[in-house]
Formats: structure tokens, sequence, C-alpha cells
């Protein structure tokens, strides 16, 4: 049988073969609505970072890579079995398909029309009573976005937590927010580059009533908000520390039978702030109009009971 000797490939021409491949990908990409999105690849199951270890908070609850669209309900059905869920509290109108997706491993969520309190998604469907809510914990997120878009929306990037009693319209008399970050910018206005972490106790009924800690802003002027970052809150009895790239920013304590520490201004009654101890929070993702936001992942870390 005859022998056919084989043909080398030049390494210019499978230089230029990778290059075409990857700009017809980039094109695909961007044809799509997608960018190439440089996110966290890592093949091994994430372990807990130093902060939830030391306070016992071991074991990965709630995870998503946003690898795969199916794990947000994206019909609005209500039905068990997703992470995130679509139909808003309050008789706000659903989240369109059009105003998320999957690109490349990363969620990427521009609401349209209006923030609806930045509320893009959340991991608990009002509609079908369904979904998680949490209690303690340590709550991490890897986000970006442009900090220069703030002049161009009514909301900001947040990544938050509110009363899940609440947000099934049974209780307004009082109930927590937490939120583990915010680019806060109150509107159409500048985004002032600063960490904004806040722990609200809400009164609507019979009168409003409001306090929030005051130690919430932690300016970052040097900070590129357009790379990756993790933002987290670590939530145990009595204390929630918020952090950034894994560094503790900022802490308020609170007790049943005590002021909080440090105190609110204006001055706020005993007792402030427990009522979250009792409650379970909905984990929400969401931003402003015409600001995306880009999630690389949320990861949920609890005691092992």
């Amino acid at each position: 049988m005859e022998k056919h000797a084989k043909t080398a490939v030049p390494i210019c021409a499978l230089s230029a073969l990778l290059w075409r491949s990857t700009a017809l990908l980039s094109i695909a990409l961007v044809a799509s609505g997608c960018s190439l999105l440089l996110r966290s690849t890592g093949a091994t199951a994430p372990t807990p970072p130093p902060q939830a270890a030391a306070a016992g908070f071991t074991k990965l609850t709630f995870s998503d890579e946003f690898n795969s669209i199916s794990t947000i309900d994206v019909n609005a059905t209500g039905l068990p079995g997703y992470k995130w869920y679509v139909d808003r509290p309050f008789g706000w109108p659903v989240v369109q398909r059009s105003e998320y997706r999957i690109c490349n491993g990363v969620l990427v969520i521009t609401q349209q029309g209006s923030s609806y309190a930045n509320w893009g998604s959340a991991t608990y469907s009002v509609k079908g009573k369904t979904g998680r809510a949490f209690r303690y914990g340590y709550i991490e997120a890897r986000m970006r976005f442009d900090p220069a878009l703030g002049p161009n929306s009514d909301g900001w990037p947040s990544f938050w937590m509110l009363s899940l009693s609440h947000t099934l319209g049974s209780n307004d008399s009082r109930y927590s927010e937490l939120d583990i970050f915010e680019a806060y910018t109150g509107g159409y206005a500048e985004y002032k580059r600063a960490f904004v972490g806040t722990l609200h106790e809400w009164q609507q009924k019979p009168t409003l009533v409001h306090y929030q800690n005051a130690n919430n802003w932690t300016p970052l002027p040097h900070v590129d908000f357009g790379k990756w970052h993790t933002y987290g809150v670590l939530w145990k009895p009595g204390e929630v520390t918020w952090y950034f790239d894994g560094t503790a920013l900022q802490t308020q304590r609170y007790s049943a039978n005590g002021y909080p520490e440090p105190q609110t201004n204006p001055i706020s009654p005993i007792g402030t702030f427990s009522i979250i101890d009792s409650e379970d929070l909905v984990l929400i993702l969401g931003s402003g109009v015409s600001w995306p936001l880009y999630v690389d992942y949320v990861r949920v870390w609890q005691k092992d009971r």
C-alpha cells in the first residue's frame, strides 16, 4: 500500500485559523446581543470564603453560576424548581424576556420602562408562593457594571434582600430590608463610587416609620467598578457585616433589648433592626433602565444542620 506523506501546516496558518475562529465567535456573540464577558471558569467546587467559614457558614445552600437560562422561570409560571423568578410583587409587571439574558456564563440584567425599585429577578415567586428565602449566612455575588451610566437611569445596580412576609403582602407593620450592595444614585444622577450597604427597618402602618444604619456609605473612589468584584454580606444573629472583595467595610449590631451599635441618625429606639432575626429574606438582583448589571455568580453559605 502506497504511503502518503503528511503535509505540515505552517504555524502562521494555524495562528490565522485561530484568529478567524475567535473573530467569528465574537461576531456571533455580538449579533446575539452578547459580548465576550470574561468570568471565573474554575471547574472545582467553590469553598467557603474565610469570613463565612469563621462564622460556621460552610454549607453551600444556594448557588447559580449562570451557565444556563434554565435556572430562570422565563415564562413566569411560578412553578417550583427554578432558582430565579421574574414575577414581581406589589402589582408590578412581570420582567420581560428582553430584560435579561445569559451571555458566556454571565447573567446580564437590563431593565426597561421602569426599574421597579431595582427588582429584576428574585429567588421567590409571589405568583406561585414557591422558591427560596434565607435567614442568616454569608451571601455573595461577583458582579460588574459601568459606573458612568448613572445619569441615564432611574435606578441603579442592586444586590439586595427583602422580608418574605412583606413581599407576599402579609406584613406592613414591621419588616426588614437588607441591601447587600447598591450603586446608589437616587436616580438620573452621577454614581459617586461608593459601596452602599444598608440595613433598613420599615413600618408602613399605621404610620410610616423608617430606620437605617448610619454607616452605610463607604467611598471607594479608586475602584474600577467596570471590572469584576465580589460583593457580600455576613448575617449572624445580632450582627450584619458588609464585604467588598473579601474585606469587611462596615458592621451593624443590634439587639432586641438594646440600642443599635452604631446608633442610627436620627436616634432609634431599643430593639431597632432586631426584627430581621425573625424573618426570612428574599434575594433580589436588579438595576435601572439603560444600566446593565453583569453577574458572574451568586452563592449563599449557611450552617450545615
